[in-house]
């Protein structure tokens, strides 16, 4: 979501995919007032230039969390889950043995409190507060 702050800027939107050059149309080319706010879509190519004066551009982005993201930063956080999804896995006659060990044993590796320190650092305002905490913890 966007909004053009105190001067008005002109914002030219794209369709998302490949970078628009000079002969493609845009969807919107307009000039955004400073009590108008645009919801851009993540994807969607866009130009922007401010009016006359000074400019001030204010940008938030929710992005909703994933495994992907959970099991990144578990990753980085938990030692445990660092081993477990750094476990080589051979799928030759024994791998599907082999893989279900190593899930069975990032589920324990997850399950040591790590989805909970996920869900309360998410949730915390103060993320940089709660990771120092928690490297403070690490080191006791």
């Amino acid at each position: 979501m966007e909004t053009a702050g105190d001067p008005e800027k002109r914002w030219t939107v794209y369709r998302p995919g490949s970078r628009p050059g000079r002969k493609v149309k845009p969807l919107l080319d307009r000039v955004l007032q400073s009590n108008e706010v645009l919801y851009l879509p993540a994807g969607y190519w866009h130009r922007v230039a401010p009016g006359d004066g000074g400019s001030l551009h204010l940008t938030m982005t929710a992005t909703p969390p994933t495994l992907g993201i959970l099991l990144g930063w578990a990753q980085d956080q938990h030692p445990k889950v660092r081993a477990a999804l750094d476990r080589r896995v051979c799928l030759d006659g024994s791998g599907r043995s082999r893989l279900n060990g190593a899930v069975s044993s990032l589920e324990r590796a997850l399950g040591d409190g790590v989805v909970d320190d996920y869900v309360t650092m998410m949730r915390s305002l103060d993320r940089v507060s709660f990771l120092l905490r928690d490297d403070a913890r690490r080191e006791a």
